[in-house]
């Protein structure tokens, strides 16, 4: 859920320690308080938008990969509850743990979905489930946002060497809830989320079908 920094134009360095996963470090802050820094850097990554990143930069060229809410906190809650996090759910029962995780991370994620609707023309956005059904196109959108020429083969080159199978050394659909690469599939809350989750999602976002719908339509 941290924030990261690719410094350099295509330099491939890492700077974590600007806004970081500190205690009171509003999560939904984070990218807007890199930008003020003024620090130059290719591409600055930040899990959720806050509405107001392009205010005093109108040339900012934003790119927001966006998911099913469900689907993330049913995914962020296993990998929570099983992954590098597991200590600090130890002692609790499954249904308070991800009671606590949901309530983390819906806030931010339900502002972040809204600003991506109401996001200027400068910013692209990409959903998962496109990710996983057009890979390759959505490396070529993706290339045309940035201003990059790709050279021939290697969007399809790309596509094949970041797929499920390859980062995760499992078939889409073996999952392994300790793995940031868990399942691999789109849609599985609907037989997975428990019902208490789905109702604290339903409450934050009582109109999340007309939403999806919108950001279907701006991701083209």
């Amino acid at each position: 859920t941290g924030t990261t920094l690719s410094s350099g134009p295509f330099e491939g360095g890492r700077d974590d320690d600007f806004p970081t996963n500190a205690p009171g470090d509003a999560e939904d802050l984070r990218l807007g308080r890199f930008l003020a820094t003024g620090r130059v850097a290719h591409c600055a990554k930040t899990h959720f938008l806050a509405g107001d990143e392009r205010t005093e930069r109108p040339h900012l060229r934003l790119l927001y990969a966006w998911r099913d809410p469900r689907d993330v906190v049913l995914s962020t809650c296993w990998y929570a509850l099983a992954g590098p996090a597991a200590d600090a759910f130890a002692g609790m029962s499954q249904e308070r743990a991800f009671a606590a995780v949901t309530s983390m991370v819906l806030p931010p994620l339900a502002a972040s979905l809204r600003a991506a609707v109401d996001a200027p023309p400068g910013t692209l956005l990409v959903g998962y489930a496109a990710l996983i059904d057009a890979p390759i196109r959505q490396v070529e959108r993706v290339a045309e946002h940035l201003g990059i020429d790709l050279p021939r083969g290697f969007a399809a080159a790309t596509a094949a060497g970041l797929r499920f199978q390859r980062e995760a050394g499992r078939s889409p659909g073996v999952e392994d809830r300790s793995s940031y690469h868990r399942k691999g599939v789109v849609g599985g809350w609907s037989e997975d989320l428990p019902v208490d989750q789905q109702e604290a999602i339903a409450q934050v976002l009582p109109d999340l079908e007309e939403l999806l719908a919108a950001l279907r339509a701006r991701s083209g």
